[in-house]
């Protein structure tokens, strides 16, 4: 069955979309924002027939929506297995090592979920969770017998619900961090959008002679028209002059600009410690996701703070710290709860050395808040 072009179009552009809102999320090894022009191969199905549903495929990942506006399936296109047959490309996987463990992929994988608008929490309450590391038999040498040696392999399986057919399927290489697969097979537990396109009948409606003759206007007018929400990141522009967008730029300079603060917004992974002054103290504790997104939700409310020229005469000695980290860059924020105050240092270094490092003061009673998330990471 033909699909109009018009419904097409819109489709394609909400779908790529949604798929930029979660490919930022999930820090994705992609050049973002993905534009049209990095699109492989690209499917809209008919919605009369299956409801939503559409692929868009890129050099590195495939992307689909499947009866929902719902980005339901990513998929790394790149495996690096080429010719090899699966015994061959098992062996040569074996020898790369894993930097993580099956806690450490659960984790990953629920921080990814979380990312995404997963609802974590009603997700782990109706369904049992499992995180295994891939492993095969090996070979005794060069006797073709199998020696029931068994060899692990860089892959690392998150699922939720019955293993064979899980409700969600997450895959993750070991060696890197990096997602090789999310498939949810239920999407009722993402609080993403659940339709992109509205009154599409209408949509469908339009003649292929007349969407060919629209203008770059009229495109971008159809696509307002017909879509229910577009799925965008917020971002500072610096061009507005309202109230609420200096608030938020106001909010990006507290971390040292929007590269942090986009760590701190949508971490991969969150590690916390305890501190003696500014030197950490032990090993880091992985941060549990739903922990997670109270803490991100504190430090990205600009109501948090108090006014950025506020100081007190606090001698700053933090009693924590939280690393967030995207796999490839990190930032601490160090906090100090007696004087309620949060302290970032990047990679370069704490954003200004001297008198001072720069920090900001929480207002009222949000410190408190830290205060009892820490309580929670620390409990044990």
């Amino acid at each position: 069955m033909i699909v109009a072009l018009a419904y097409k179009y819109v489709a394609m552009t909400l779908m790529l979309a949604e798929i930029n809102f979660c490919a930022n999320r999930l820090h994705l090894s992609a050049d973002l924002p993905i534009k049209e022009q990095d699109i492989k191969a690209m499917a809209v199905f008919p919605p009369r027939v299956i409801g939503f549903a559409g692929r868009i495929d890129t050099a590195k990942y495939s992307f689909s929506f499947a009866k929902s506006g719902r980005l339901r399936f990513i998929t790394s296109l790149n495996d690096n297995r080429g010719n090899l047959s699966l015994r061959e490309y098992q062996e040569q996987m074996s020898r790369i090592k894993s930097i993580i463990n099956t806690k450490d992929a659960y984790q990953i994988a629920t921080n990814w979920l979380a990312a995404m608008d997963v609802d974590v929490q009603r997700l782990e309450k109706e369904n049992p969770h499992a995180s295994r590391q891939q492993f095969f038999s090996a070979w005794q040498d060069d006797q073709k017998t199998n020696a029931d040696k068994e060899v692990a392999l860089p892959f690392f399986d998150v699922r939720w619900g019955d293993w064979v057919e899980p409700v969600i399927d997450v895959k993750i290489f070991g060696a890197t961090g990096e997602l090789l697969k999310l498939r949810q097979e239920n999407d009722s537990y993402s609080m993403r959008p659940a339709s992109l396109i509205k009154d599409s009948d209408k949509l469908l409606a339009i003649p292929d002679e007349e969407f060919m003759k629209y203008s770059p206007l009229e495109l971008s007018n159809l696509v307002a028209r017909f879509a229910v929400d577009l799925p965008v990141s917020r971002e500072p522009t610096g061009v507005s002059d309202s109230t609420e967008t200096k608030d938020f730029d106001q909010l990006v300079r507290r971390f040292g600009g929007t590269k942090d603060y986009q760590l701190i917004e949508s971490p991969k992974n969150v590690k916390a410690w305890r501190t003696i002054g500014f030197k950490k103290n032990g090993e880091g504790i992985v941060v549990p996701a739903n922990v997670i997104s109270r803490l991100t939700k504190i430090l990205t409310n600009g109501k948090s703070y108090l006014p950025p020229d506020w100081r007190d005469h606090c001698i700053h000695k933090p009693d924590l710290v939280f690393n967030f980290s995207d796999g490839t860059r990190s930032i601490d924020l160090f906090f100090c709860l007696d004087c309620k105050a949060v302290i970032p240092r990047s990679e370069s270094g704490f954003k200004e050395q001297s008198p001072s490092p720069s920090y900001s003061i929480f207002e009222g009673n949000v410190s408190s808040e830290v205060a009892e998330i820490s309580k929670t990471i620390f409990a044990k």
